[in-house]
């Protein structure tokens, strides 16, 4: 996998979209975590997983990236996982949006996350953020 490669045909692909005034439209409740539709769900869900493959802060600057962050609020949750905090928009089902590793891996590191996490947990029990809490954000 060349993940530069991979950064450029995804941004291409949203950049394609929104020229198609029909960008609203694809941030209809689709996801039942997000709210995205489809196509855009599974090539965003891909984007980020390269963003956080390449590992470089400077992505996040890019125009088309800063676009795709005010269309959701976990969009900008996900890709501004280093800033979040008690201020930060949060569902706790969008930890079940993109289950992969490199995903994960990445949220499970945010500190202030896991004690969140952990208190929706307290309140409302949900079996597969369980899982994943448990497999990602314990010690």
């Amino acid at each position: 996998m060349q993940p530069k490669i991979n950064l450029n045909s995804y941004l291409n692909f949203y950049s394609t979209i929104t020229k198609s005034n029909t960008t609203s439209s694809l941030f209809n409740n689709a996801s039942p975590y997000t709210g995205i539709n489809e196509p855009l769900r599974q090539n965003l869900n891909n984007l980020i997983e390269v963003i956080f493959v390449i590992n470089d802060e400077n992505l996040l600057q890019n125009p088309i990236i800063q676009k795709i962050i005010k269309y959701n609020p976990y969009l900008n949750f996900i890709l501004n996982i280093d800033n979040f905090n008690s201020n930060t928009s949060f569902d706790k089902l969008w930890i079940l949006e993109n289950q992969s590793e490199i995903v994960l891996k990445t949220i499970s590191k945010n500190k202030y996350l896991k004690v969140i996490l952990k208190e929706e947990l307290l309140k409302q029990y949900h079996k597969e953020i369980a899982k994943i809490f448990i497999m990602y954000f314990t010690d």
